[in-house]
């Protein structure tokens, strides 16, 4: 099965496209949106209904407009971008570019900056929507009572609530698959930091932040934040593994982006041939990607991610280019 062959894309369903980007859904959304749902239950009707709201419609479109972010930041810069899929902790944009580290950080900021538009829209609407709850025009910063008086406020509250918590997290938590990881990777490289040493940093920051992240959940019985924090870690034990086997010239993290733009992009491009397939390779082969024994799209850096059966290829793909997964949690 070829990867952008969505129409097979495995146990997940078709939502049409926006800008010419086939978008799809995941089916273990609803697994999760279920449980958030029945987890309101407790706070009574207008609780389970605003939860309904956020949980799914506004937190799909608020992913979808961050994701779109960086398909669009890769189409400026002369990359092509295939499809995005929304999943329970997110989107995956899949991408594909050769371009330098500075416009690497572009095109990984892109996502996050989105959500400052969209917060002024909420903010925009809170006006109006403090009026009808409390009949005053002078705002003050609280969470409203989820009523039927209230709903439209309190629905404006937590849309921008969800906003501010995408952009900080993605932006200010320096784990990579997370944006924020990958800012400070390119950012590493284009102050001239080796992909060894980048890698090492890489590695050391976001191990900490995944455990930190497993027992905060734990704590607060959060399994979304468990969750992330299993992806964060087994993304990092991916570039570990990299690190090992001496293959970073060919992990997601490093493949796309060269220093000068005109040379070779850290193992592809520049006139060089792509990367092969080799038997060794720490759960990942070029230029096809395959998904390793564990059912992981370790090609993307996104483990447990629903990914391809093995032997699937990236059909069309730009030579030189890699693609990869963008997260928004």
């Amino acid at each position: 099965m070829q990867w952008n062959d969505l129409n097979k894309f495995p146990w997940s369903i078709p939502l049409g496209s926006v800008l010419r980007i086939p978008i799809r859904l995941h089916v273990t959304f609803f697994i999760l949106w279920i449980a958030q749902t029945l987890g309101s239950i407790y706070y009574g009707t207008w609780y389970v209904i605003l939860s309904l709201i956020v949980m799914g419609p506004l937190l799909l479109t608020t992913i979808l407009v961050h994701e779109l972010g960086h398909c669009l930041a890769a189409r400026y810069i002369g990359g092509t971008a295939e499809s995005i899929l929304l999943w329970p902790l997110g989107g995956l944009a899949c991408i594909g570019y050769n371009t330098t580290y500075l416009r690497a950080i572009w095109v990984a900021a892109a996502g996050p900056l989105t959500h400052i538009p969209m917060v002024a829209i909420w903010v925009a609407l809170l006006f109006p929507a403090y009026h009808a709850s409390t009949g005053s025009w002078h705002i003050t910063l609280h969470q409203p009572p989820v009523d039927q008086s209230h709903f439209g406020h309190a629905l404006v509250v937590w849309a921008i609530v969800l906003n501010i918590t995408l952009f900080a997290f993605n932006i200010l938590v320096p784990a990579y698959p997370l944006d924020g990881g990958r800012i400070l990777a390119n950012a590493l490289m284009a102050m001239g930091a080796s992909m060894r040493i980048t890698a090492i940093a890489t590695v050391s920051i976001a191990t900490p932040i995944a455990v930190g992240l497993f027992v905060f959940g734990i704590l607060v019985f959060q399994m979304v934040t468990i969750l992330v924090a299993v992806f964060i870690f087994f993304s990092t034990f991916q570039l570990f593994m990299a690190i090992r086997h001496d293959k970073l010239s060919e992990h997601p993290l490093f493949a796309s982006v060269s220093a000068g733009g005109t040379g070779p992009a850290a193992g592809v491009g520049g006139g060089a041939p792509a990367p092969t397939a080799h038997a060794n390779a720490p759960g990942w082969t070029y230029p096809g990607f395959q998904a390793s024994k564990s059912g992981t799209a370790a090609g993307f850096g996104a483990p447990g991610y629903p990914g391809p059966s093995n032997g699937a290829s990236v059909a069309g793909r730009q030579p030189g280019s890699v693609y990869y997964v963008g997260n928004a949690v």
